[in-house]
């Protein structure tokens, strides 16, 4: 479902994307998204038109057609067009989730060859972010089961993989913490 006038209606009530965020529940990424035009879930929408004190119809371009006026039912090349559409945004979402693998997979095979464990613990902290930022987006915006034939879940398996990262850098940081411990150890010993 895609806002229109989301922006138009919030800059009208003098909020920041960041307040629109905190009052509906979701992340900044979200209100970002559908101000930029991308599909969101209509449960999302909700929860914005809610924080915004107007209806979701208010965020949308055009007013519903009346129940009595709707079509019966869409043809078989709108349904096609709307799959197509949602299987190209569900690509994007799993191809950055895969990029931003490779790239904290770079940065922290080079920090732990040069032995930088400043910015390696910086790292850390930043694939940390990225994965509850990842969970938080696949939470709001893929419906597996809806979405399963169209790549949903290519979409869980990057963020399963950018997730592993983030969990393998944290234990690799636990054990040169200890090792760290353990040679201050050994020093007072000697001292």
């Amino acid at each position: 479902m895609k806002l229109p006038r989301l922006k138009e209606w919030r800059e009208s009530r003098g909020l920041m994307q960041k307040e629109v965020a905190e009052e509906a529940g979701v992340s900044v990424y979200t209100v970002l998204r559908a101000e930029g035009g991308i599909s969101i879930r209509p449960n999302t929408a909700r929860k914005i038109a809610k924080a915004l004190n107007v209806t979701v119809a208010d965020l949308l371009e055009d007013p519903p057609v009346p129940l009595d006026q709707a079509p019966t039912s869409s043809g078989p090349a709108e349904d096609a067009e709307g799959s197509e559409q949602r299987r190209e945004e569900l690509r994007k979402i799993q191809e950055a989730f895969l990029e931003a693998h490779n790239l904290f997979n770079e940065l922290a095979g080079t920090y732990k060859a040069s032995g930088d464990e400043e910015r390696l613990e910086k790292l850390r902290s930043a694939v940390a972010l990225s994965s509850l930022g990842a969970a938080q987006l696949v939470e709001e915006d893929v419906d597996i089961d809806r979405d399963y034939d169209l790549g949903a879940q290519d979409v869980v398996e990057a963020l399963k993989q950018l997730d592993s990262l983030s969990g393998v850098l944290e234990a690799e940081g636990v054990s040169l913490l200890a090792e760290a411990k353990a040679r201050q150890r050994r020093r007072n010993a000697a001292s």
